[in-house]
């Protein structure tokens, strides 16, 4: 994939490297460019959909976890 793609500097906060490629899998990449997005995009993504079990058998998500002290 191309890590630091022009249009998305804003994002990445990197300049536009057309050098730049970065091996991530056939499975990744191919979600990363049909939806358009980078790593930093699927990173937050799957930040915020990742549930972490507790010992009380609930599940908190990961933006969720510095408020309940598990972090």
């Amino acid at each position: 994939m191309l890590r630091y793609p022009k249009e998305k500097e804003n994002i990445t906060h990197i300049n536009y490297e057309p050098w730049h490629f970065r091996y991530v899998g056939k499975e990744v990449a191919n979600y990363l460019y049909e939806n358009g997005l980078v790593l930093e995009e699927l990173e937050k993504d799957l930040k915020e959909s990742y549930t972490i079990p507790v010992k009380n058998e609930n599940t908190v998500s990961s933006r969720d976890r510095d408020y309940r002290g598990l972090s």
